[in-house]
């Protein structure tokens, strides 16, 4: 009975071992690539170069003071540069 006992007590600690391993491999894992999608409703365009993330167009404020970008989705990694470019 004791032998039974110790071997489901051993199951058990490798399964909880196991269980921890997974999720710090998981943890560790490395992000998935990021996007930045313009919405289409300021004329904003996106130009991957490399791990530069060119961002062109925009809509001016009626003073022409301010230049607007509107995005659906906007995420980088952190090795990714977003660089907002502008004609003055």
């Amino acid at each position: 009975m004791t032998h039974n006992r110790q071997s489901n007590i051993g199951r058990k600690s490798c399964l909880v071992l196991a269980a921890f391993s997974l999720s710090g491999a998981m943890a560790i894992a490395p992000a998935l690539a990021q996007t930045i999608t313009p919405d289409g409703s300021t004329g904003t365009t996106v130009a991957p170069d490399g791990n530069r993330i060119d961002i062109n167009g925009g809509q001016l404020s009626g003073d022409g003071a301010n230049l607007f970008h509107s995005f659906s989705e906007f995420g980088i990694d952190s090795g990714q540069i977003a660089n907002f470019l502008s004609s003055p």
